[in-house]
């Protein structure tokens, strides 16, 4: 039954060995054996049910077929990404008796508790000074600790708090000690420490999976030309602008976005600030909408409008480079200013905020999944937009930025351990606190990756290249 139900999902959600292998982290000899019923999976390791459920959650939030997805493992209603990953795990098993996925599930947080609590240990650190360190509640760590719970593999979250923990490891000179509890014969370095404390064995190949996307994307940047995107006077012209104070469901919110970016670009607006942690789906789902949207944003680019956005990455790197693929037109403009949160969102509420200050917002608050049928508020009054201002300003506050563009060609002279790769359209510059590429198109304009969920991923691709011999491609 699994075989066969995995080969359906396959087929369905236009998915492929090699795809699967590169969502999950599976190689592909294993993924066809999986297929061929020649082996079965786990509940861990490798090849377990849930890596499978990430990586095909992953790609169907990439590709639009979310939807499809819910239809096919009877989960039209749940209510979280993890709610799904269980609809997913329950379903390719075929929700046998012999299977005690949910009794698998308490065993994994149980583990990662235990190596929560001697991680806590070794850093000195108490409930109440991890959460303020990490941005969380103390009634969290203490859910953590007590195996109720854990974060998402490849999360944000699960970033931050190893991160951190590793950090005062170092500076209590306790790695030695740790060594010892993670069963090794030398020192640990921090990905092992997180593929340890989180069951993440997959991780680095899945970082390794995630630099490659990243790098056919840049290698061929789309242009206008390629995309044969319709004209801003074509769309004001055509589309059936309603004014209204709220807007419903995935349809509604795009009818609302087109009326925001029409009339920033009428108004000549100074900026906009954007901000989303829903699915994508709304976006990639309809694309005759994303080439609308990706030509009235070209637009308020040429004006010389500027655009501040806070990209949601809370949920793991595929959301870095979703927005890096949407966004790479735009940001060879020079005009985009990406940021990320440094602290953590969460699975219940999703929110929405699309603001241009003295002119328009669209808002939105819902619960997790809900989206779909949910209430978007469009507003102008100047009141509530001073508001939004406001909220903006202290969401900015705890942001960084994603990445930065330099059109200087120098370079620093101080920077440690860089690892220098040259590729047929492409110069990666990987050190420990940023990676830079620059496209020969281009070379005058160089990106800088900042935030360390991808310095980490660039580094293990570093890795991989030196394992492999590899110093050009």
């Amino acid at each position: 039954m699994f075989a066969e139900r995995l080969n359906l999902l396959i087929r369905e959600l236009s998915l492929s060995n090699a795809i699967l292998a590169g969502y999950t982290g599976i190689n592909r000899s294993n993924i066809s054996r999986l297929r061929s019923g020649k082996k079965n999976p786990g509940l861990t390791g490798k090849t377990s049910l849930y890596s499978l459920a990430d990586g095909i959650i992953r790609h169907c939030s990439e590709h639009g077929y979310t939807e499809k997805l819910y239809q096919m493992v009877g989960a039209e209603n749940a209510l979280s990404s993890e709610e799904l990953k269980e609809s997913v795990v329950r379903w390719l098993s075929g929700d046998s008796g012999n299977l005690d996925w949910k009794a698998a599930n308490k065993l994994r947080c149980k583990h990662f508790g235990e190596r929560l609590s001697l991680s806590m240990q070794l850093s000195s650190l108490t409930n109440v000074m991890l959460s303020r360190l990490i941005g969380v509640s103390p009634s969290l760590i203490s859910r953590y600790r007590l195996g109720n719970d854990m974060p998402v593999k490849n999360s944000a979250q699960g970033f931050f708090l190893t991160d951190t923990l590793w950090q005062y490891i170092l500076r209590n000179g306790k790695t030695k000690e740790l060594a010892g509890y993670m069963d090794l014969d030398g020192l640990p370095d921090e990905n092992r420490y997180a593929e340890w404390l989180l069951d993440m064995e997959h991780s680095e190949q899945n970082d390794i999976q995630n630099v490659k996307k990243i790098l056919q994307i840049v290698e061929v940047p789309l242009t206008e030309d390629s995309l044969s995107l319709p004209s801003y006077e074509q769309i004001s012209e055509t589309e059936q602008i309603e004014e209204q104070e709220s807007y419903s469901g995935a349809e509604g919110l795009r009818r609302a976005v087109i009326r925001f970016l029409c009339t920033v670009i009428e108004k000549q607006a100074n900026e906009i600030c954007l901000y989303s942690d829903e699915g994508m789906d709304w976006m990639t789902s309809d694309p005759a909408f994303l080439l609308k949207w990706s030509a009235l944003m070209g637009e308020c680019v040429k004006r010389g409008i500027h655009i501040r956005i806070i990209h949601n990455i809370d949920r793991n790197s595929e959301e870095m480079i979703h927005a890096i693929k949407v966004w790479m037109p735009l940001y060879l403009s020079g005009m985009i200013e990406p940021y990320y949160c440094l602290t953590p969102g969460f699975n219940r509420f999703s929110h929405t905020m699309f603001l241009s200050p003295n002119i328009a917002c669209i808002t939105g608050f819902h619960v997790k999944g809900s989206e779909k049928h949910g209430i978007y508020h469009y507003d102008t009054a100047q009141p509530k937009l001073t508001s939004f201002c406001l909220e903006f300003q202290d969401l900015f506050k705890d942001a960084k930025h994603l990445m930065t563009f330099s059109k200087s060609k120098t370079q620093e002279q101080n920077a440690q351990e860089i690892s220098e790769y040259q590729f047929r359209n492409t110069k990666i510059m990987v050190c420990d606190e940023y990676v830079n590429i620059t496209h020969a198109l281009n070379p005058s304009l160089t990106f800088r990756f900042l935030h360390p969920m991808m310095c980490r991923a660039f580094q293990a691709y570093a890795r991989y290249l030196k394992e492999d011999g590899k110093k050009t491609e």
